[in-house]
């Protein structure tokens, strides 16, 4: 991949960033990075964890103290009655004679006395004001991120096109495909007159939907499907399992193009410049959304269909450890938390990309990029208002998307040769791509 400078330039091209560039944007601020003398010379053993802050008392109750709050050691109760008070600018009074006894068990009888003890042993009013203060300024940061009206208007549209085909729960629904005319051998045979073929797809690409998938046949329902004996994951692969591999991916390309053509602007393009784009990243946008379905819970993939397919099924399926790849992804997604518009966001940037090997019109596809780009980059500023390098670590995953894509490839073009005949004409074309791509 083409990495030049001009990080985070006007167009936030993430596919022209440097290296270096990229970690100085996700550099780490937090305090961590001031270590002592002290705290290097100190001894440390990885199997013992460091042992848990001990707080004096709650100054006030004298109940389990949670910390340090309003200038003294307090326990959560005294912390929350005292910002209330502040907060609410509370009047008590005391029935007695204003010497109540406050402890953790006559604490809540008087609320006067429990008020002034509180004043007494050090809590601060000032310090609840500046929290509050500090609450409401980043309030007023994420408010301040305004998404200007025709940007909006892109990620509603990308959004809705990637929930249009892609069901990120797809146990709770499924898509509507006509049943099919030919058969997965008619299909094979066919190959040369396949969507991807110039002349198949150049007639096809703006009027994809049903005609493109009677080209398909529908995958049998896959329940117990059968897990083969380990062995070497990149070198046994079973070819019933392969099979169910290859029939949800290539209704799932399906789904891809489908994606593509509900993006704004994307027809617009000539055919060719359709088809390369198209073909240079399907396999990164069935990346982007295996990973989003992998359920660590499960240890599992639900596709579109319903099928759901585990680590060692898709393993014995010839996928050996890019699985591993995909599972690394999926976790760093749900460490970012990333949501569904930033997963279509995403995706469109992928697919809209003008570094692609033999595009007519590089530039007319880069200046068709920019408003995905813009639309990402300011929602992810509004979702995390307070997280400055949030945007650049979800841009710099597809560095991992294309990693992981062209490891499929290379795996999908190995199974071709070891069995013939075994992988669909529609994947085939997918991955038949520039060697520099």
């Amino acid at each position: 991949m083409n990495l030049s400078p001009g990080a985070f330039s006007h167009q936030y091209n993430p596919f022209t960033y440097t290296t270096n560039q990229a970690v100085k944007q996700q550099a780490p601020t937090s305090t961590y990075l001031h270590t002592t003398v002290q705290d290097m010379q100190r001894p440390y053993s990885p199997d013992s964890p460091p042992p848990p802050r001990v707080y004096k008392p709650c100054f006030v109750c004298q109940d389990k103290s949670s910390g340090y709050h309003y200038g003294v050691s307090a326990c959560e109760g005294c912390k929350g009655f005292f910002r209330r008070s502040v907060q609410k600018a509370m009047k008590y009074t005391c029935h007695r004679d204003k010497k109540c006894e406050i402890n953790k068990i006559t604490r809540n009888r008087c609320q006067y006395c429990r008020f002034q003890k509180c004043f007494a042993v050090g809590m601060s009013k000032d310090c609840v004001r500046n929290d509050r203060n500090k609450k409401k300024k980043d309030s007023e940061v994420s408010q301040s991120v305004t998404i200007p009206s025709e940007i909006e208007e892109v990620i509603k549209m990308v959004t809705k096109a990637h929930s249009d085909t892609f069901l990120t729960d797809p146990k709770n629904g499924s898509f509507s495909v006509p049943e099919t005319k030919a058969s997965h051998a008619a299909y094979s045979a066919d190959a040369k007159d396949s969507l991807f073929h110039e002349e198949g797809i150049a007639g096809q690409v703006a009027s994809l939907g049903e005609d493109f998938l009677d080209c398909l046949w529908n995958p049998p329902p896959a329940v117990n499907l059968p897990i083969q004996p380990a062995g070497d994951p990149d070198t046994d692969t079973d070819t019933s399992m392969l099979d169910c591999v290859t029939t949800v991916s290539t209704r799932a390309i399906v789904m891809v193009v489908d994606f593509a053509k509900k993006l704004p602007g994307f027809l617009s393009l000539s055919t060719p410049d359709q088809i390369t784009l198209l073909k240079a990243s399907c396999l990164e946008i069935l990346t982007l959304r295996i990973s989003s379905r992998f359920n660590a819970g499960e240890g599992a993939v639900t596709f579109s269909s319903g099928m759901t397919l585990n680590e060692d099924q898709l393993k014995s399926g010839g996928f050996g450890h890019l699985m591993d790849d995909i599972v690394k992804l999926s976790q760093s997604f749900k460490k970012l938390k990333i949501d569904n518009s930033e997963m279509a966001l995403l995706a469109a940037v992928c697919l809209i990309s003008g570094d692609r090997t033999g595009l007519e019109s590089p530039k007319a596809v880069e200046k068709m990029q920019e408003p995905y780009l813009e639309g990402l980059r300011l929602y992810v500023h509004k979702r995390r208002p307070k997280e400055s390098n949030a945007f650049a670590k979800i841009l710099m995953k597809i560095t991992d998307v294309r990693h992981i894509s062209v490891m499929s490839a290379e795996k999908v073009m190995k199974l071709k040769v070891e069995l013939p005949g075994e992988i669909p004409a529609l994947i085939d074309e997918m991955v038949d791509r520039p060697e520099d791509d």
